[in-house]
C-alpha cells in the first residue's frame, strides 16, 4: 500500500537543489495534504484552499479510497469560467474549413450558431451549447455521424467524448431546385420520357435557366 507524505512544491525542490540527494530528503518540505470528500461544495473546498494556502486536494470516497485530486484551478473553472495561462493552447470555437464549411466545437454557444445561419434557437431547457442543442432536437445522445438540419445547414457530429459533442461539420444543403433541374439535365437518354414538342422546350428553358 501507498503511503503519500505529503506536497512539495515545485520552488521547494528548486530551494534543496543542493542539498536533497533522494526522495527522503524533501520529507522537511512537505506540506501536509488536504483530503476532501467527493461531495465538498465548491465554495467550501475554495475556502479550505485559501486558508491552508494549498493548491490541490486529495479527493476520497465514503470508504476513504482515494478517487482522485482537485486543484484551485479546477474549482475556479467551475465557479467563473475556463482560465488560460500562457501555457494554455486555446483551440478556436468556430474554424472556417471551406467555401460554406464550418468547423464547430461542441461548447460553442448555441446563440453563436444562430447568429452564424441566421436562425434563433428558442428550445425548451437549459440548452446553451451546440452539443446540448444537437442532444435536444435528436432526443437522445448524439452518436458520430448523427446530423441536424438547421433550415438551409446541417450539423453532422465528427467527434464525441462519451454523451458529449467535441467536435461538428457544417455545411450549407444544395438547394432541392438545384438538384431537380441537374437531374433533368443527367438523365439518360433510354430513361427519358417521350415529350411533347412545346413539354420539351418547357423542360429545355428550366435546364437553361438552372444552368
Amino acid at each position: 500500500m501507498v503511503n503519500t507524505l505529503g506536497v512539495v512544491n515545485s520552488k521547494d525542490i528548486v530551494a534543496l537543489r543542493h542539498e536533497a540527494r533522494c526522495g527522503r530528503d524533501l520529507a522537511k518540505a512537505a506540506r501536509k495534504i488536504i483530503f476532501v470528500p467527493e461531495t465538498a461544495r465548491l465554495e467550501k473546498l475554495l475556502s479550505l484552499f485559501l486558508q491552508r494556502k494549498q493548491h490541490l486536494a486529495f479527493v476520497v470516497d465514503e470508504y476513504g479510497g482515494t478517487i482522485g485530486l482537485v486543484t484551485l484551478e479546477n474549482v475556479l473553472e467551475e465557479l467563473v469560467g475556463p482560465i488560460e495561462d500562457e501555457f494554455d493552447q486555446e483551440e478556436p470555437l468556430i474554424r472556417l474549413t471551406g467555401e460554406d464549411t464550418w468547423e464547430l466545437n461542441g461548447s460553442l454557444p448555441a446563440h453563436k450558431l444562430g447568429e452564424l445561419i441566421g436562425e434563433r434557437f428558442d428550445e425548451p431547457g437549459e440548452v446553451c451549447t451546440v452539443s446540448g442543442l444537437m442532444t435536444q432536437r435528436l432526443g437522445r445522445f448524439p452518436r458520430v455521424g448523427d446530423a441536424v438540419k438547421f433550415g438551409s445547414w446541417e450539423a453532422r457530429v465528427e467527434e464525441m467524448s462519451e454523451t458529449r459533442v467535441l467536435r461538428l461539420k457544417l455545411n450549407r444543403r444544395a438547394e432541392s431546385g438545384g438538384r431537380m433541374f441537374k437531374e433533368i439535365d443527367t438523365l439518360p437518354n433510354s430513361a427519358s420520357p417521350r415529350l411533347t414538342k412545346s413539354e420539351a422546350a418547357d423542360q429545355e428553358q428550366l435546364v437553361s435557366a438552372a444552368r
